[in-house]
């Protein structure tokens, strides 16, 4: 099963947690599966059918610019990682 890790900011979205592992072909298909059990979640990581930009996306160690799209394998790792700027 493919694993899906977010941080702390979301992980109060999800009774606590910071990973996930479910069955999929895209990166949408494991929030999916998050938001049915927590039920919000996908809301406070999406806007409509797009990931808020405070959010980034990594698939097995690579930026995902598929987005919400993005195919994954059985074995996939995806980070959500939070958007930080600086100066």
């Amino acid at each position: 099963m493919a694993e899906i890790r977010f941080p702390s900011l979301l992980a109060q979205w999800a009774g606590g947690i910071r990973r996930w592992e479910g069955d999929g072909t895209t990166v949408e298909d494991l929030i999916a599966h998050v938001d049915r059990q927590f039920p919000g979640f996908r809301e406070r990581l999406c806007d409509g059918n797009r990931l808020r930009p405070i959010y980034k996306l990594v698939v097995d160690g690579r930026i995902a610019f598929g987005g919400l799209e993005t195919p994954i394998g059985p074995d996939s790792v995806v980070d959500i990682l939070p958007s930080f700027g600086g100066g």
